[in-house]
């Protein structure tokens, strides 16, 4: 009897265009995943809501605090507000990062129950961060009636885009952050802290004029930094960002894309690890 050849039959994989409209098809899936969590944090627990309103207050608190009275540091606009627009985009950034990142890891018993394209777990998150990020400007917009300083042009309108691109470049991390986490959970300890060390090198807290000239090529590299700067361009009327900043969004778009590419390629085999 002739020997039986072995054969191992991989799924072909759908195309980019099948793939996006499955999303679209499982988009009620995103909303809800995402609705889910916003209620579980601020319906279930008694400190959800109070933790988002005063995560960025504290942060204005103290750095108002030390950098404004201590150090008496200098900058365009009243420093509270000068803080709080460094704060929001830098919290929205990182905390996007870390919930992305987690996405895959934090829902293996969803993943072992239920069929649907995985990219829709970072997605979720995104809507569950902008949530909070609306909050966070809310409490901004008051302190701007507050301190008298509303800065309203044209240009305001463009403050979406912003927000946009500032989830661009914390889903560029955070795709690639969530793809490799499932194989190496380590990473899960690893990236929030090295996400939080890069908060001193994007000036959340301080001027980008504090930096010396021969060392501002490490700040035009952060896209982080092009986007706080521009917050605080459109928000309070300071001085327009650099165009040397639009290099540094050569590299988000590399991430992005193929950090989608290869979370698309792997996703498959989230299953067989979790």
């Amino acid at each position: 009897m002739d020997a039986v050849e072995k054969k191992t039959i991989t799924p072909e994989q759908d195309s980019l265009s099948t793939y996006l409209s499955k999303i679209w098809d499982h988009r009620s899936m995103i909303i809800l995943l995402a609705s889910r969590e916003i209620k579980g944090k601020f319906t279930n627990t008694k400190t959800g809501l109070l933790s988002v309103f005063f995560q960025p207050v504290i942060y204005v608190v103290v750095y108002t605090i030390f950098f404004q009275q201590l150090i008496k540091l200098e900058v365009e606009s009243p420093y509270p507000l000068f803080a709080f627009t460094g704060v929001i985009g830098w919290l929205l950034f990182s905390n996007l990062v870390t919930s992305i990142g987690t996405s895959v890891s934090d829902s293996q018993n969803l993943i072992t129950k239920v069929y649907f394209p995985k990219l829709i777990l970072p997605l979720s998150k995104i809507l569950v961060g902008l949530f909070e990020f609306v909050i966070s400007l809310v409490i901004m917009l008051l302190l701007m009636v507050v301190l008298s300083h509303f800065e309203f042009s044209v240009n305001t309108l463009l403050f979406p885009i912003l927000i946009l691109m500032n989830v661009m470049i914390a889903m560029s991390i955070g795709i690639w952050f969530s793809a490799l986490s499932f194989r190496h959970k380590d990473l899960n300890h690893i990236v929030p802290h090295i996400v939080g060390f890069g908060i001193w090198l994007t000036p959340v807290f301080y001027p980008s004029t504090l930096i010396p000239d021969d060392f501002l090529f490490v700040i035009y590299l952060n896209p982080v930094a092009a986007v706080i700067e521009s917050y605080r361009w459109l928000l309070l009327g300071q001085s327009a960002p650099s165009a040397y900043y639009l290099i540094s969004f050569i590299s988000v778009f590399i991430l992005l894309i193929s950090g989608l590419f290869y979370f698309r390629k792997v996703e498959d085999k989230i299953v067989d690890y979790v």
